[in-house]
């Protein structure tokens, strides 16, 4: 996980958290607020009447305990409520106000009432403690870590007035060691409810982002494809392809161009690597091989291999990212092709008669080497009408069955001298199927299959037509 989506996390946890520990604050701060009242009531009820068991001192000092810890909750809500807190002060609020409460209820216990309370208000106080420190854990959305927060002060508090109670030792230590552990719920509660929160929250932010990436990948897709030309269809020179990428974007890329001379020009490049990476790298080469025509239309294949290589060695290679590419120039005129391919698996030439020739590589993988030491090789052979030329990327070769074996180069070359085009998709679409079909389980590589055909009779207009469009026909 990148350091941004890591951010992007951390801030958007502190956000949550910070608007759920104030709501639910203010919702703990309104319910005990309630029930203070409520308390409050029945204590002056039971004064007016004389009909409780307590004793009037007790009922003053009760009175007076709660009329102070409900004013004090009511000033807290009303405080909370208008000011917009962050998540640390909101905190270091409730922990106050649970201290400032705890030692309320404490303090009256030994102090005031001058040590008359004996053992049972030592286990009242004991008790008073583990409410007050499980109900706001019951409320509050923090840590075990800030639970203890304001459980410590409070235990050290009762062990303080502890001694002004008049409590023999054996009592008194068995009050203590139980003040230890009177937290221990709260704190099951708070770790319970801070690990289920964690939990929904990464689950939500991972499915956001998920659907986020998804669509930027759907969106990167389109504009990685909008690179891809047109297929050509009529005229004396005619190509289409088939695309299928490992994930929703890949590496292989297909530039064609046909230049007011007829002539197509039709690169194919296989990047190492899968994914966004290699597509971001694709899209550079792309703009590198429109700059290398743009500026010299009549560039030949091993010409603009070398440019490739160049361009590859010292911008790409340094991140060890490297490609292989086959350079194709059609002619048509001249009943001609011409090639060079750096480290790219060999295209297969199938004559009108059915014989097949490979156009095999003629230098190393781009970005290797640079200079002198990338060999310049581009060579020719004769591309005569009903003759069809067949290229593709590694993913198709490397296919494997059900058994673990590759189809391999001589796999795909059976397939092509013993299969038939489709009627409406030609070769591409038919060794797509053919390779699918050998192919067992997922596929493991981008696959990229482009076949360009000359047909065996073309319309004069056609010709014309096609040869006057030119690029504009062919490109993007």
């Amino acid at each position: 996980m990148t350091a941004s989506v890591t951010a992007d996390f951390r801030d958007e946890w502190l956000v949550e958290r910070s608007a759920l520990l104030r709501r639910r604050f203010l919702r703990f701060t309104t319910v005990v607020s309630c029930l203070l009242m409520a308390q409050l009531a029945g204590t002056i009820t039971l004064r007016i009447t004389g009909n409780g068991p307590i004793s009037s001192v007790y009922a003053w000092a009760n009175i007076i305990e709660d009329v102070l810890i409900l004013a004090l909750f009511i000033a807290v809500n009303v405080i909370t409520r208008r000011r917009q807190q962050t998540y640390e002060s909101v905190l270091r609020t409730a922990c106050w106000l649970i201290i400032i409460t705890g030692g309320i209820v404490l303090l009256p216990l030994g102090v005031i009432t001058g040590g008359s309370g004996g053992l049972r208000e030592a286990y009242s106080g004991v008790g008073s403690v583990f409410l007050l420190h499980f109900f706001a854990s019951l409320f509050l959305s923090w840590t075990p870590r800030e639970a203890l927060r304001p459980l410590v002060p409070l235990v050290i508090l009762n062990a303080l007035v502890m001694p002004f109670m008049h409590i023999e030792v054996g009592p008194m230590i068995g009050v203590l060691v139980l003040s230890l552990f009177i937290g221990i719920p709260g704190l099951i509660i708070a770790a319970w409810r801070h690990t289920s929160l964690r939990s929904r929250f990464h689950f939500r932010m991972l499915k956001g982002h998920y659907g986020q990436m998804k669509r930027e990948f759907g969106e990167a897709r389109q504009i990685h494809e909008s690179l891809f030309p047109h297929p050509l269809r009529e005229g004396p020179i005619r190509f289409d392809y088939r695309y299928l990428p490992m994930r929703q974007i890949g590496g292989d890329y297909l530039f064609a161009r046909l230049d007011r001379r007829g002539v197509l020009h039709v690169v194919l490049i296989d990047v190492t690597g899968h994914g966004l990476s290699a597509a971001l790298t694709v899209n550079r080469l792309a703009g590198e091989i429109e700059r290398q025509l743009g500026e010299s239309p009549d560039v030949g294949p091993a010409a603009l291999l070398a440019g490739l290589n160049a361009y590859v060695h010292h911008t790409l290679a340094v991140h060890s990212v490297y490609a292989t590419a086959l350079c194709i120039q059609v002619d048509c005129r001249a009943d001609q092709v011409r090639w060079a391919s750096a480290g790219h698996p060999p295209a297969f030439l199938r004559a009108v008669d059915g014989s097949i020739e490979s156009l095999d590589s003629t230098t190393i993988v781009l970005g290797a080497c640079h200079g002198d030491d990338f060999p310049m090789i581009e060579r020719t052979a004769r591309f005569g009408r009903g003759d069809t030329i067949l290229a593709y990327t590694d993913g198709a070769i490397e296919a494997t069955n059900a058994d673990g074996r590759m189809l391999r180069i001589d796999g795909l070359q059976r397939m092509l001298a013993s299969g038939h085009p489709d009627r409406d998709g030609g070769w591409t679409a038919s060794l797509m199927r053919e390779v699918d079909r050998f192919r067992e389980g997922p596929i493991q590589d981008d696959t990229l299959m482009v076949e360009v055909w000359r047909p065996v009779t073309v319309q004069a207009g056609q010709r014309a037509a096609v040869e006057t469009r030119g690029a504009a026909e062919v490109s993007r």
